[in-house]
Order: structure tokens, then C-alpha cells, then sequence
């Protein structure tokens, strides 16, 4: 079977490299990186700037620099979540090892977690208390929430916490039930330093605060909040495998791919760090002098690797596994699987990534998350699309749901959140002129998307403090039009047959 495959025309790779070059020459922009691929190769890539924005001696940026990704680490942690070694001497339960039983159930599975339901490890009902048991006392929360101590009750006797529910964020678990002060700050789960001895209880102590158990906003599987999914499911790897998450991720995901990632900012990978940064509210970029709390970046204190911020890797890496996602999912006739011997997820869970598996009521929440109203969905690991961006991606494509932030006119900045947050409707503040333009992804000014319908995945990266800035935000908007007006779609060719090629 013939399938096409998108280029990027001449004149597009033209219109690329003049946004890029006029955006470094102005001088308003931290340094910063593009790229996009295609399911059988990168299509383009660009690199601006120096490693320090306020040292022009700095080395200049690469296309394998190190950022800081933040939230684009909750797809590694999903991925890493059902991709277990075929070896089951590491699976573990209480203390034993995990029988070779097979579970059966018809809900979408995540990357690689059928081979997890064919060893018996987990499946995406298991509930999370079997491996982490203070989930079995977790509380859900009585409405208002907004106030100093709200009221909680335990679980209903038929709920629990499952796997699915980690995957697309359905679970309860929260970040926050008020805007922080300043809105950009991170949550304490975080910044805390970590409990050397017992990273996840540590970790559990600092979500759970005063309440008498693991705090949710409403029964697990009934609506969706963004929160601490995905570094529960990090540590959940730990506990059936036995292995550090970092450990475990270099064996299975990082390695395989031949990916330099880690949750460990060593000197090599500090060396090439894209430097951070920050936006004054009168515009100015000053350098990063810990204006708000972050992350611990010393590697000698990182002893719980959060997988829902923790990983530094390159942006081209980043694609790589990106691509490799679409290989798997297109599966395309004579196209190998070029980033890896093996495919680490099998066609099925890739395919899974893209298909919806959020309530009404939860897509609802997604939609207010992001002031759009648009049937925003969530699979067992991306963010999905409820329609097509204007000149840009389609609908159905996946990326982060944080921080959507939006391209608005006028601009809206990040800062101006708590204000949009606090009405009873965020969409009032909007007028017929706001421009919605989808960006998420990590905190630091990191993004991405998949388009399984164009066939195409895009990162993009700087490290800029606050997320959602609208000098950044709109460059990636016109770096994506100029891309999806500059596609083209040619066909294999079977021996002599013709190759036809489509403008998009």
C-alpha cells in the first residue's frame, strides 16, 4: 500500500529560517530552538542564540542542547509507565513476585501497557493502592474548595485510584486549589528538598498537607484536573520494578532510542544547559536569580525523579522519540523503524495515544482549563484537539495540556491568569478578537504536538520564566502556520508508478 509522506517545499524552509533569523536578530527572545519531522525523517531544525542569553561569549545554542522540559516529561513518564522489561523476575508485588496471569479489558491502553496486561504487572484498573497504599485512604473534597480547610470524605467504598486514571489525569489529584502567589510559581510537591531516605513518602507528606489522606477534587474516573499524575506513575514504576525511575528509563526508553536524557543535571549535560531566564513585567529578560522557587537542580540532592518535571534532554531528542511514536503508529510500508532496533510500543498503544477517553464533564473541565470551548480531550497520555487550528494543526492532534497559554488580542499575559480564574466564567473576559493558539508544554518555555492526521510532530524551546509569554507564544504560532502552509505530500513509489505530490 502507497502512503504519503510530508516534505517541507524549498519555499518553506525559506519562510522557516527567516521567522528564526529575524527573532534572533531582534534581540527580544532568550535563545531558543525549532523543529519538525516527519514519521520518516526530521524535515527542519534551527538553532538561535547562545547557551546564556546575557553572555554573547557563550557558546551558541545547538540543536543538541540541554532544556530543562518540565511538564513535556509526563509523556516519558507515560510511556515509561507500561514499557516494562520482557524479563518478569522484576515485577513485584508485597514483596513477591507477580504471577504470569493474563488480564483481560477492552479500555484503551497506553504506550506498551499491553505487554504490562500479558505479564499480569498491572492493568488499567489496577487500582494504585496495591503498589502505593496510603491511596487507600486517600479523601475526596466537598465544593467550595476555595476556602482555608474544605471538607473531605473517604472514597466511596467502590472507587479507587486506578492506572487509567494517572494516565489522563482523571484521578483527582491536584496541583493547586487557589492561584499562587505570583501565579507562575511552582507547587511545593516541586520545590521541597527531597527525603533522601524515602523520596516517596516525602513526596506524599508534602501533597497531602494537613489533610488526613491523599487529598482529591472529586471521585477518581468523574472529571479531570490537572496534577500530580504523572510523578505518582514515576513512582509506581519504582515499585513494580525495583528500579530507580531514572534507571529504569535509561534502560528502556533512553538508551533504546539513543536519547540523552536524564532526571540528573550531571556536569556534561550542565555544560550544554540552555541557560534560564526571566521576563521583568516591563519586558525586560534579566537572568535567572531564583525570583520564584523551582526544581532542585543539584544532582547530589535529587533523590526522587518527578515525573511530571524533572527530565533535561535536547529538543532534537525529544523529536526523535516524537517520530518514533509516528513510525509505530503509521507503521508505513517500507518505512523502517529508524531511531531503534525494536519499536519500544507496539502499533495498538501508540494508536491509543490519540483516542479520547475523558467523561463529558472532564472534557468540560479541559475546555475551562484552557478558556477555550472547543470538546478538548484527553487519551492515556496526550492532550487531543477538539478542531482544527487555522493554518495549523488538526484536530485530533496530541500535546500538553500545561500551560495552554494563549495568543490573544490583545496579548494576555501569564500573570494575567489569577484575574481570568477568579470570574465565574473565564471566557467573559474575552471579546470576538481573542486568538486561541494552542502551546503547551513545559513550564521553563519548552512545547510540542503531534498531528497523526498530517503526519507530522513539532518542538519547540526556550527557557523563559513566566510560562505563556506572548512574544514566544506568537512566534510559535507563525513558525506553525508557515509550516502547515508549506507542506507537501508526496507518495511512495511502487517500481515505476508515478509519485504524485498534493500542496496541503
Amino acid at each position: 500500500m502507497t502512503m504519503p509522506i510530508p516534505t517541507l517545499s524549498a519555499t518553506g524552509i525559506q519562510k522557516l529560517d527567516e521567522l528564526s533569523n529575524n527573532a534572533a536578530k531582534a534581540g527580544t527572545l532568550p535563545p531558543f530552538v525549532f523543529g519538525v519531522t516527519s514519521a520518516s525523517q526530521e524535515l527542519y531544525f534551527t538553532a538561535q542564540g547562545q547557551l546564556d542569553y546575557h553572555d554573547a561569549s557563550s557558546p551558541p545554542i545547538t540543536p543538541d542542547s540541554i532544556f530543562w522540559i518540565c511538564s513535556q516529561t509526563k509523556l516519558i513518564a507515560s510511556v515509561r509507565t507500561f514499557h516494562l522489561p520482557r524479563s518478569k523476575s522484576i515485577f513485584r508485588s508485597a514483596g513477591r513476585p507477580l504471577t504470569n496471569r493474563i488480564t483481560t479489558h477492552t479500555h484503551l491502553l497506553q504506550i506498551a501497557a499491553l505487554q504490562v496486561i500479558e505479564r499480569g504487572a498491572l492493568s488499567l484498573t489496577t487500582p494504585i493502592s496495591l503498589h502505593i497504599p496510603a491511596f487507600a485512604h486517600a479523601v475526596v473534597l466537598q465544593y467550595p474548595f476555595k476556602v482555608a480547610s474544605p471538607a473531605h470524605a473517604p472514597l466511596k467504598p467502590d472507587s479507587a485510584v486506578q492506572v487509567q486514571h494517572l494516565l489522563n489525569h482523571s484521578s483527582g489529584l491536584f496541583y493547586s486549589l487557589t492561584i499562587p502567589d505570583p501565579p507562575y510559581a511552582m507547587q511545593a510537591g516541586y520545590t521541597s528538598a527531597h527525603d533522601e531516605k524515602d523520596p516517596l513518602g516525602g513526596f506524599l507528606k508534602t501533597i497531602t498537607g494537613n489533610f488526613p489522606g491523599i487529598p482529591l477534587k472529586f471521585e477518581p474516573g468523574s472529571n479531570w484536573t490537572y496534577g500530580w499524575n504523572s510523578d505518582i506513575l514515576g513512582f509506581l514504576v519504582e515499585a513494580i520494578t525495583g528500579l530507580k525511575f531514572d534507571k529504569y528509563c535509561q534502560d528502556n526508553i533512553f538508551k533504546p532510542l539513543n536519547l540523552r536524557a536524564s532526571f540528573h543535571l550531571t556536569p556534561p549535560l550542565s555544560a550544554d544547559l540552555v541557560r534560564l531566564t526571566f521576563r521583568e513585567p516591563d519586558g525586560k529578560i534579566v537572568p535567572w536569580a531564583d525570583q520564584t522557587a523551582i526544581l532542585e537542580h543539584n544532582p547530589d540532592k535529587v533523590f526522587a525523579h518527578l515525573g511530571g518535571v524533572g527530565l533535561y534532554t535536547s529538543l532534537r531528542d525529544y523529536l526523535t522519540l516524537l517520530r518514533h511514536i509516528l513510525q509505530v503508529k503509521e507503521e508505513k510500508e517500507g518505512l523502517p523503524i529508524t531511531d531503534s532496533r525494536t519499536a519500544i510500543i507496539t502499533k495498538r498503544t501508540a494508536e491509543s495515544l490519540f483516542e479520547p477517553t475523558l467523561t463529558p464533564a472532564g472534557s468540560r473541565s479541559l475546555d475551562r482549563f484552557n478558556m477555550v470551548k472547543s470538546g478538548l480531550q484527553f487519551s492515556t497520555g496526550l492532550a487531543l484537539t477538539g478542531e482544527d487550528a487555522p493554518g495549523g494543526r488538526r484536530k485530533g492532534s496530541g500535546w500538553c495540556a500545561y500551560p495552554i497559554t494563549t495568543s490573544l488580542n490583545p496579548p494576555l499575559h501569564f500573570n494575567a491568569l489569577p484575574h481570568v480564574y477568579s470570574t465565574r466564567n473565564p471566557f467573559e473576559f474575552m471579546n470576538a478578537d481573542c486568538r486561541l493558539w494552542f502551546v503547551g508544554g513545559g513550564w521553563a518555555g519548552t512545547s510540542y504536538f503531534l498531528d497523526p492526521t498530517t503526519g507530522i510532530a513539532v518542538v519547540f524551546g526556550t527557557q523563559l520564566v513566566p510560562p505563556g509569554e506572548p512574544e514566544v507564544t506568537k512566534l510559535q504560532e507563525d513558525l506553525e502556520r508557515a509550516v502547515y502552509a508549506n507542506l507537501d505530500f508526496g507518495l511512495e513509489s511502487k517500481g515505476e508508478e508515478e509519485v504524485p505530490v498534493a500542496k496541503l
